[in-house]
């Protein structure tokens, strides 16, 4: 599992580790890794040696080490957009040579570009970081005769572990975490602009459904098909709170995404279960967060 250590690959870590032989591979070591010892590669999925470095047989990549916002291209987009391509690729490569069984990585609903129709001809991102997820995509088809793989379209995932992305975490622990101390939280535009929400936890069961069992699907959506506008998961924090904190806001950056929203038939098809709400999706992160 690249990125082993981050939001979403920490979370299915805790999952799967029980029954599945997990190798963590980050290139950051942290505090997180202190249980991990016995499994943890130090490496970079832009070096292929370093990936080089994990012995014996590997079943299933799971693909985590990738730059996880448009946020994360404000700066040194160029290099990033590159080391992106380059480690991806690498990661291919390096399932090829294992003969793995499948990847399992991370798309993003900005592949979408806005557009509330999701079908696959209406792939238009409005940034880089959406291009960058469609490459990943594209390369990921190229490589369908060597093994499968499965592209999750997340959409604005959140939950307990998400503070370790400080500030490219999503708005919903951005707005919440400064609520919780009496503070404004920052919005851009006017608030009119909406999200899918996803809680953490539906991400990570999908996900082990998907390390178990074979879906004949090159990607999937992973949202709910409601779009919730900032103002109102404001509205739903200060419920939570029981407070009634307004938002300040400020100018909206260019190239922003104003609504995104999933076609979440595929997930709700194989997760068989209800999905959590953004009300008790909060709750629980404000109750992780106290």
């Amino acid at each position: 599992m690249t990125g082993g250590l981050g939001f979403i690959a920490s979370n299915v870590y805790k999952k799967i580790a029980d029954h599945n032989e997990v190798i963590i591979f980050d290139r950051i070591q942290s505090k997180r890794q202190s249980d991990r010892e016995d499994n943890f590669v130090l490496g970079d999925v832009s070096n292929f040696n370093d990936l080089d470095k994990i012995k014996g047989n590997v079943d299933v990549i799971l693909h985590f080490g990738s730059y996880p916002s448009i946020i994360s291209y404000q700066t040194g987009m160029i290099e990033k957009a590159v080391e992106s391509f380059k480690g991806f690729l690498n990661v291919l490569e390096f399932g090829k040579k294992k003969n793995i069984e499948k990847l399992i990585y991370p798309s993003s609903g900005t592949v979408y570009g806005g557009i509330s129709n999701n079908s696959s001809s209406m792939l238009t991102p409005k940034n880089i970081y959406g291009e960058m997820k469609l490459i990943h995509e594209s390369l990921a088809n190229y490589y369908k005769d060597s093994f499968k793989s499965i592209g999750l379209r997340i959409f604005m995932g959140y939950g307990p572990g998400e503070e370790i992305k400080g500030n490219i975490a999503s708005p919903v622990y951005l707005f919440l975490s400064k609520m919780m101390k009496g503070e404004s939280p920052i919005v851009w535009g006017k608030g009119d602009q909406s999200r899918d929400l996803i809680y953490i936890d539906d991400i990570v069961d999908l996900i082990s459904i998907l390390i178990k069992n074979d879906i004949n699907l090159s990607h999937i959506d992973i949202g709910s098909g409601v779009s919730t506008t900032f103002n109102e998961i404001i509205s739903i924090i200060n419920d939570v709170l029981s407070t009634e904190i307004e938002p300040e806001y400020v100018k909206k950056p260019e190239n922003y995404l104003d609504v995104t929203k999933a076609n979440p038939t595929d997930f709700l098809r194989i997760l068989g279960k209800e999905l959590t709400n953004p009300r008790k999706g909060f709750e629980m992160f404000r109750d992780y967060l106290e």
